[in-house]
């Protein structure tokens, strides 16, 4: 068979929906992350001196480690011959990969949120004026729209409104992949997502910014906005990490538009949702750069970002399917 065959049949196999093993690999990959992400926030953390309130952890951490147990467990009854056919009528494995989704994913929330804060406490010299500068180059002056944006109350509000749906769509990509059976996509979800947050707060770390409501003093001080955390972490001032109190202090690139579009991503293959996705996160990714505080190139790079790890993974996709059929 020609190359270009190969690649055809490997592109339909991999778009019809039918679970692959490839799809082990990811969540093996997935556990992985978060498992590896975990030990360099507990190594850091002993080196430099910060800790996790253990109420906050005991809350964020147990109730996802019993769906994992869960999951194993169940995997391991619908292997057993006596139970192999019930599972199978039951739709056990879909149902497994739905709960094992959410088990990894708030478990990497957990371990995501430690490694950002202790990244933030490097604190090198912010770039908000190196960011103003591209904006600039590109025609954009973001206190312009911000001063557009604030005389349309009713636009205000819709795009709060949709920014804040962003934990809301994790969990329903979730739900609706695994109620819908696409196996594949949910594997694929997981692992762009947190592959998306890691690289983000990697990129972020040597390049942080404050954001441009607190850059152009729309709030008096830090301490008074969303993002009080930020200069309270660069300046040594917060130690101690409670993992109920989340806030988002990546500025570059803009992990809501990343995210954004892997959500669209993520649920091309459910017609009745794809479209209502498509012009929510197109939304959601403007939002963003008034109500979440980004420049104009955070939204650039996070768009940029999603696009080449979706690109990567398509291509190592294709590429496990070419292999099992030559």
């Amino acid at each position: 068979m020609s190359e270009t065959g190969i690649s055809e049949r490997a592109i339909a196999v991999y778009e019809d929906g039918n679970p692959s093993s490839a799809s082990a690999r990811l969540n093996f990959a997935a556990w992985a992350i978060a498992a590896g992400v975990a030990a360099v926030d507990y190594v850091w953390m002993q080196r430099a001196g910060f800790a996790v309130t253990s109420a906050s952890f005991a809350r964020n951490t147990w109730p996802p480690l019993m769906l994992a147990v869960s999951v194993l467990i169940l995997r391991g009854i619908a292997r057993m011959p006596r139970y192999s056919r019930l599972a199978a009528s039951r739709h056990i494995r879909h149902g497994c990969a739905l709960v094992n989704g959410f088990a990894v994913m708030l478990l990497f929330t957990q371990a995501a949120i430690i490694l950002q804060n202790l990244c933030v406490a490097l604190a090198p010299p912010v770039i908000d004026s190196q960011l103003i500068a591209l904006d600039a180059a590109l025609g954009f002056h973001w206190p312009d729209l911000f001063a557009w944006q604030l005389k349309h109350h009713d636009l205000n509000f819709a795009l709060g409104f949709v920014y804040v749906t962003y934990t809301v769509q994790v969990t329903f990509t979730i739900i609706a992949l695994g109620v819908a059976k696409r196996t594949d996509d949910l594997a694929d979800f997981v692992l762009l997502f947190m592959v998306s947050v890691v690289a983000a707060i990697l990129i972020s770390a040597p390049f942080p910014a404050s954001n441009p409501l607190i850059h152009f003093g729309v709030y008096r001080t830090p301490a008074d906005s969303p993002w009080s955390q930020f200069y309270a972490l660069r300046e040594g001032a917060m130690r101690v990490f409670d993992l109920d109190i989340e806030q988002g202090l990546i500025s570059m690139p803009s992990l809501h538009a990343a995210n954004a579009v892997l959500f669209v991503y993520a649920l091309r293959h459910l017609r009745w949702l794809f479209p209502i996705s498509a012009v929510l996160n197109a939304v959601m990714i403007y939002s963003a750069i008034t109500v979440g505080a980004h420049y104009l190139v955070d939204i650039i790079a996070g768009v940029l970002l999603a696009t080449l790890l979706i690109a990567a993974l398509r291509r190592w996709r294709i590429y496990q399917q070419r292999r099992r059929s030559s």
